[in-house]
């Protein structure tokens, strides 16, 4: 009895150890460039949108100096920014919503915060020392918004809606972003919301062909001029 006893809990123990490995192996994959999007920076059940928490980041006066150097070799970020804006824009009349206009703080903050996970090596909402969305969007002086963001690559095989595909220019890169973006329920229902007028997308490609991009969302214009 007491052998029989020690036999299951031996196999118990194994299929632990096996279940652990294939999890590692799921996660390594999809952080090494075969993965999809990254889905759970979508606020999947309630897309941020009321701005109501403290503002803990850093001051209004430190907003001349979130300067981003975009500097990527591969694509030029400023024209799939541009691109990415463009085809939201599209997505956003084809609902019969209004175009949303490019709003210069929302483009800075988003750059910024693009250029902050590619160079801390995270993807999330919130930075490692708690600078959150609502955060970046007070900065600008904005008060009703929102926040999409998505990590991706360039010339890598990238597994999107269980087809493997390979971007290689701006324009393929763009539509990569938004695809993925329209095909997540929030944040789709961020990039349709009626109440956004204002709009600002920060790309950032590293080295190692990531691709960072952020859309920062506001029911108005920013502070930023």
């Amino acid at each position: 009895m007491i052998r029989a006893v020690q036999r299951l809990i031996g196999s118990i123990l194994q299929l632990f150890v096996v279940g652990l490995v294939i999890v590692g192996l799921v996660a390594t994959a999809g952080f090494a460039g075969v993965g999809p999007l990254a889905d759970e920076l979508a606020l999947e059940d309630s897309p941020f949108e009321d701005i109501s928490s403290p503002f803990n980041g850093p001051s209004a006066t430190d907003i001349d100096n979130l300067t981003t150097d975009q500097t990527a070799e591969v694509a030029d970020e400023q024209e799939v920014e541009q691109l990415i804006h463009e085809a939201i824009n599209d997505e956003r009349e084809a609902e019969g919503q209004t175009s949303l206009a490019d709003d210069e703080g929302l483009t800075l903050v988003a750059r910024n915060h693009s250029d902050d996970m590619a160079t801390r090596d995270y993807v999330a909402h919130d930075s490692p020392d708690g600078v959150t969305p609502s955060d970046r969007l007070s900065m600008v002086g904005c008060q009703r918004g929102g926040e999409n963001v998505a990590q991706s690559w360039i010339n890598e095989r990238v597994e999107l809606n269980g087809e493997t595909v390979v971007v290689t220019d701006e324009a393929e890169l763009a539509d990569h972003l938004v695809d993925g973006w329209m095909n997540s329920p929030g944040h789709r229902e961020n990039l349709l919301r009626e109440s956004y007028s204002h709009s600002g997308i920060g790309v950032i490609i590293d080295d190692d062909n990531r691709v960072y991009a952020t859309q920062k969302f506001c029911s108005g214009a920013t502070n930023v001029e």
